[in-house]
């Protein structure tokens, strides 16, 4: 080979060399400027799952698509759960306790009557949600939960608010729907993401088949037979949500007609009402909220109410149709909105509609307590649930 063919072929080589790494150079840079919706931890999450699944061994971390479509990267194997609201933690209590990283809020004596003496002591982490929402930032992440989920309505604010969760913590948030009819899917999803999910089949069909049942038995009752309903919230009484309320899903579901004529109240609820509107509406049956935080030995709202002169020609008073809602160890209609109210359906629906929705409710109980809560209730216990729950 002549000197200048050999000198071409080097000049050649080196052009094509200098093209190469331009060409690598743009597509780096194209790379970089794009921009992405995870968190960098989920970003190197993600990396390391590719890189595993190309050497071949199980990845650390998979990505999964919650509720509201966001692609979130978490632990194949997860442990620990927070839950940023009450409704997320009773499900993961439900579904699988020992993998619960915390409580919203210390347990009340009444709560801690049906829970297991092992969770009783799990720490208090509050909440992003709720009146009484606040977070314990710095323990949430000293105690690296495997991700945080959000439960509740999926809409444009819950998913900025996890989305916001997600940039200050630096831990994945899973976001999950929990609707009343629902709770099923959830189940599912949930049990996939933790490993459980044989569990959460059980729990989940259960749900599916007494939501099915109670609709097939309440869609039978006529117009004229409905029952008119207060749902009587605060100490007074006198706060309430109307129809169409994430707060008051069992109510419309019974299909009990909710006589709270008012527009609702966003975030928290509980609308306040004066004593000559619910005069006015006079309703046939008062439903009354608890609050965990009083003093029940002292009878709240539901005692005072027999005594009140004011309440006293209201149609559900005279007839002695006023009855508590059970609230332990969590609520079975609202506060939080989580799946006890599946029990709550069929407590409600065969109080106010005995007629049509003949149950044996002491039975209901104890089977939804030992398969939810893992609790066998004695005869004393259920009546003690039940006390102002049903007609006398």
């Amino acid at each position: 080979m002549s000197f200048k063919k050999y000198t071409s072929y080097i000049y050649t080589g080196k052009m094509l060399a200098v093209f190469m790494i331009i060409c690598i150079s743009i597509l780096s840079a194209c790379s970089s400027g794009k921009q992405s919706n995870m968190p960098a931890s989920s970003q190197e999450a993600k990396a390391a799952a590719t890189q595993g699944e190309a050497s071949g061994s199980l990845p650390k971390t998979r990505e999964i698509t919650d509720m509201a479509g966001r692609k979130v990267i978490i632990p194949s194997e997860v442990n620990k759960v927070y839950s940023s609201s009450a409704i997320g933690t009773v499900t993961m209590y439900t579904l699988a306790p020992e993998k619960l990283a915390g409580w919203n809020f210390a347990l009340v004596p009444g709560e801690k009557k049906y829970i297991d003496k092992k969770y009783h002591d799990i720490p208090a982490l509050g909440a992003w949600s709720g009146k009484k929402g606040a977070a314990n930032v710095e323990e949430i992440i000293r105690l690296k939960p495997d991700f945080i989920l959000s439960m509740g309505n999926v809409d444009d604010t819950q998913v900025s608010a996890a989305n916001a969760i997600q940039d200050q913590t630096g831990i994945p948030v899973v976001m999950l729907d929990g609707p009343l009819t629902g709770m099923d899917k959830a189940y599912e999803l949930l049990g996939e993401y933790i490993g459980e999910q044989e569990r959460a089949k059980e729990l989940g069909s259960y749900c599916k088949q007494a939501i099915a049942e109670t609709k097939a038995m309440i869609d039978k009752i006529p117009e004229d037979k409905m029952r008119r309903v207060y749902y009587a919230e605060g100490p007074k009484g006198l706060q309430t949500d109307p129809s169409g309320s994430f707060h008051t899903e069992v109510l419309d579901f019974v299909r009990g007609i909710n006589v709270a004529d008012i527009l609702a109240q966003k975030g928290t609820g509980m609308s306040n009402v004066s004593m000559e509107q619910v005069l006015s509406w006079n309703p046939d049956i008062i439903l009354v909220s608890v609050d965990k935080e009083g003093d029940l030995s002292q009878g709240g709202f539901y005692s005072e109410v027999f005594n009140d002169p004011s309440w006293a020609q209201i149609k559900a008073v005279k007839d002695k149709k006023i009855y508590e809602v059970p609230a332990y160890p969590f609520n079975w209609f609202d506060r939080p909105p989580s799946v006890s109210r599946v029990l709550g359906v069929k407590w409600l629906a065969g109080l106010i509609y005995p007629e049509y929705v003949p149950l044996d409710i002491e039975k209901e109980v104890k089977e939804f307590y030992s398969l939810f809560y893992n609790k066998s209730l004695s005869d004393s216990e259920v009546s003690e649930l039940l006390q102002r729950a049903r007609a006398k």
